[in-house]
């Protein structure tokens, strides 16, 4: 389990980019989204120990301070920058190397990530010549070695095509069963498809920490759509919280939640979407909190 009490970490003083950020993951695999800004991208380089911070982290009880964390934990940045004129298989092995693979393993280890990932038949090609989908499979392998318990993965489908981003999905899902993977990402289908859990930030606070089905379920019942004509006196919502406002013609559509007895006898209960509940979660910690 990833265990974060506490974090806040500042660029510049009295500038906090995360505050107070607490929460826990159990195996599987977990979303942390938000918007650009959010934190996000600091938050991966806190859990990777690339940045330092106030607070705690830890996975299955290690500390991110003692000296077997680093061991426990592997970071796919989301461009896998490396030596371009090497063959894969050099750099599987370079790679084990630098996670202190014992050498007489190094071979092993290399030939067991490779068929996890279905790459043998390029471990002589030079990772200039592969694909980009070939290239991610290859990121996916270097994570792989050295058998770590959790997996940080940074945006690691953008860019790519649908048909590669299928294959990546049911490549993680293979590969990384029974480990604790985070996947920073701003795709609402990566969530969809793949999320056992999801973090969201928003201005540096988490504002939903949780199991998937609760995510998505959360609106369930409490999301309204009311309809008024433009120009008319302002609609009373007070209690409701209004995620959005659709102009159409001469009628402006709301989309509101809130419980039904607070609604205008016209509202319309509707089913939410993914992009309700993200535009629900990232009003902030204070109005919002958590499902439940």
């Amino acid at each position: 389990m990833l265990k974060v009490s506490n974090v806040t970490y500042s660029y510049k003083k009295n500038r906090p980019v995360l505050r107070n950020v607490s929460f826990a993951l159990p195996d599987g695999i977990a979303f942390l989204i938000g918007e650009n800004g959010s934190g996000k991208s600091t938050l991966l380089k806190i859990l990777t120990t690339i940045l330092p911070a106030e607070g705690s982290v830890s996975i299955n009880g290690i500390d991110s301070r003692s000296d077997g964390y680093k061991s426990m934990i592997a970071y796919l940045p989301q461009e896998f920058d490396i030596y371009p004129d090497l063959k894969v298989a050099d750099i599987l092995r370079f790679v084990a190397l630098l996670k202190n693979v014992d050498k007489s393993k190094v071979s092993l280890e290399v030939r067991k990530a490779a068929g996890q990932v279905n790459i043998e038949g390029i471990l002589d090609k030079a990772y200039r010549k592969c694909s980009g989908g070939m290239k991610r499979r290859v990121g996916i392998a270097t994570a792989l070695i050295g058998n770590p318990q959790m997996v940080v993965l940074d945006e690691p489908t953008a860019g790519i095509d649908p048909r590669e981003r299928i294959a990546f999905y049911k490549t993680i899902r293979e590969c990384f069963a029974g480990r604790n993977v985070l996947i920073s990402t701003h795709i609402l289908d990566d969530i969809e498809i793949l999320a056992d859990n999801v973090v969201m930030l928003a201005r540096g606070e988490v504002t939903y920490s949780g199991s998937y089905a609760e995510f998505r379920d959360s609106l369930n019942g409490r999301l309204f759509q009311i309809a008024a004509e433009a120009g008319d006196p302002p609609i009373d919502l007070s209690g409701c919280r209004v995620l959005s406002a659709e102009k159409q013609g001469a009628t402006v559509y709301y989309r509101v939640v809130g419980d039904a007895d607070m609604m205008p006898v016209d509202a319309i209960s509707v089913q939410p979407s993914t992009e309700d509940i993200w535009l629900y979660y990232q009003g902030g910690a204070d109005n919002v909190g958590q499902a439940g």
